[in-house]
């Protein structure tokens, strides 16, 4: 593929303060009023009630039968009208009797698992105000009715408490672009010619502009659309940052139409392979700017979808104004592993030593007992969307192979025990796998099909070994040699049965703790990769590469072709609608 020509869409979310949402009866706040009032009457020895642990859990986020995360989770219509039963049911409220001002709640009280979050439990060795709100971690506590103790209970779903305020959670998106040098490609119109005259390249705009405003090129397509799609996100929602393929400036003065004023490149100058970036890897941060287009923001006031915006808007200006180009080969396994990084370094930050909340350098942080703490990060999505035309090679030996890096992203490669693992991953035999159920087989090199009853079914020293199948179109479980239409292992045309490449991974990263990404308290963390794949290509051997690497980051492939920009922009909006179903810090 080298030198080839190659949402949260919703508007921001109404802060919700739980103990002034008004009830009805049978709720389960009104209950817990009605109970505290009727325990304060009784004798003043009664036991303080405590949550019931368990019943509120969230299930581990781990990828379906299809190897794809549940990105399509309850919606946030439902999510306001989740009935306070339901909440009942998963989460009673916890109550911290306090018989006298000098009176120690009982440290037990508030869940175990709330502590994953960061925040300080409230002080409840004093008599507070009634109706007096504050964070116990994600968790929001209410003063009691007669001041002498705290209710804590969970906010709705993909919400935490924030300020003392149930707030939405904003999720972490990552926008990697393919600048390829095949993105250049003109993209076909119906009669199968190229849909823009050459004439229409015109610097700066190039593919696009008032005569062809939804682009000429992949490229230039991809623009058009990603600027269209971000106007509808919301900062209360999403935080953004986009990634593209390395690129350095050039030494040319006049830009052109294809590359502008970069040459693409297939790492980061100075990159000598490391398996994991510190603060002192100077190479990755003097460089970090070839790949990372625009950074999440500091700080609440900077805005990250205006710096995305000056990439997509026709307009460059050399060491000002910047532009998506193409030019290069595709290192996209090379990319991933960068975002990774930074993300350990920069984005997910838990433990980091801090004075003031500014050292964190996230909006999402604060600086708690001179470290940073996120009290949302138990329910708090990471998403990386990779906008490609077509994969590059892959070994499963290779730490910088595109599907062993969506792989350390979501789930980890080589581990200890299950404690190294995430995304519902475990630890098999040194190797975090999902258990899936076998229903074909694959040949260990590159899982293509099989038949193990034939003399010699795979190439060289490959063998043909039981592995799980899915079909590129629905994600769920196939046999490559399914015919039956109504059987639920055949996989329907357009769709392709392909294996899991995640039980092929065999690349360990070295130091051990490069294996997966961890936060610098230590605690791994998981990262889901979405694939567009913006080829309109529908062969196995072209749709393999892409839904391997939205497998192996437990994700999804979603199918788009620049020469449909009406429908590439709706495929855009299901990869950016990150739903947060999850109950912060349970």
């Amino acid at each position: 593929h080298s030198g080839h020509r190659n949402t949260a869409l919703e508007p921001a979310t109404t802060t919700v303060t739980m103990p002034r949402r008004t009830q009805q009866p049978g709720s389960a706040v009104w209950l817990l009023g009605l109970a505290l009032l009727i325990g304060c009457s009784e004798a003043s020895e009664a036991s303080p009630t405590t949550s019931d642990a368990t019943a509120a859990q969230d299930a581990p986020q781990t990828a379906d039968a299809g190897g794809q995360s549940d990105a399509d989770g309850a919606d946030d219509a439902q999510t306001a009208d989740a009935t306070d039963a339901e909440l009942a049911a998963d989460s009673e409220a916890v109550v911290d009797t306090v018989a006298d001002a000098g009176t120690t709640a009982d440290a037990n009280s508030i869940d175990d698992a709330a502590q994953t979050d960061a925040g300080s439990k409230p002080d409840a060795s004093k008599v507070c105000t009634p109706g007096q709100q504050q964070c116990a971690g994600a968790l929001l506590s209410t003063c009691a009715a007669k001041g002498d103790g705290w209710i804590t209970t969970p906010c709705f779903p993909g919400l935490a408490c924030q300020d003392g305020l149930c707030s939405a959670v904003a999720s972490n998106l990552i926008l990697v672009v393919d600048s390829s040098g095949s993105m250049d490609e003109d993209v076909q119109g119906p009669d199968g010619k190229n849909k823009c005259p050459s004439s229409s390249f015109v610097w700066p705009m190039c593919d696009s502009g008032p005569e062809y405003p939804t682009g000429c090129t992949r490229m230039g397509v991809s623009k058009y659309v990603l600027s269209q799609a971000i106007v509808n996100l919301s900062p209360a929602k999403v935080r953004t940052a986009m990634f593209r393929f390395p690129q350095s400036i050039s030494s040319t003065l006049t830009g052109n139409c294809t590359s502008g004023f970069y040459d693409g490149q297939s790492t980061l100058k100075g990159d000598d392979d490391s398996h994991q970036i510190t603060e002192t890897t100077s190479w990755y941060w003097n460089q970090l700017g070839d790949t990372l287009c625009s950074p999440y923001p500091a700080l609440d006031s900077d805005n990250d979808l205006a710096g995305v915006s000056m990439w997509l808007d026709g307009k460059e200006i050399k060491n000002v104004d910047p532009e998506l180009r193409a030019d290069g080969g595709t290192p996209i396994g090379k990319t991933l592993f960068y975002v990774g990084e930074y993300l350990r370094n920069r984005v997910i930050v838990d433990g980091k030593a801090c004075t003031v909340d500014a050292d964190c350098g996230s909006v999402h942080y604060r600086c708690t007992d001179g470290v940073c703490a996120d009290p949302a990060r138990s329910c708090r999505e990471t998403v990386v969307v990779l906008f490609t035309d077509g994969g590059e090679s892959n070994s499963p030996s290779d730490f910088f192979s595109p599907w062993v890096q969506a792989k350390r992203l979501a789930m980890g490669l080589g581990c200890s025990s299950n404690v190294d693992c995430v995304g519902g991953a475990t630890c098999q035999a040194g190797r975090c796998l999902s258990t899936q159920q076998s229903t074909g087989y694959g040949c260990s090199d590159d899982g293509d099909a099989c038949d193990p009853t034939v003399a010699k079914p795979c190439s060289g020293s490959a063998v043909c070994q039981p592995m799980p199948f899915f079909c590129s179109t629905t994600g769920t479980a196939c046999q490559p040699f399914g015919t039956t239409p109504d059987s639920p292992l055949h996989c329907a045309s357009p769709g392709y049965c392909i294996a899991d490449p995640r039980p092929l991974q065999t690349a360990i990263g070295k130091p051990f703790t490069a294996n997966v990404l961890r936060s610098p308290d230590g605690k791994p963390f998981g990262v889901k990769v979405f694939v567009v794949d913006i080829s309109g290509e529908t062969s196995q051997s072209a749709v393999k590469g892409s839904f391997s690497i939205a497998l192996a980051g437990s994700g999804k492939l979603l199918g788009a072709d620049a020469a449909d920009p009406g429908s590439f922009l709706k495929v855009v909006g299901k990869a950016f609608d990150i739903k947060n179903g999850n109950v912060c810090g349970k």
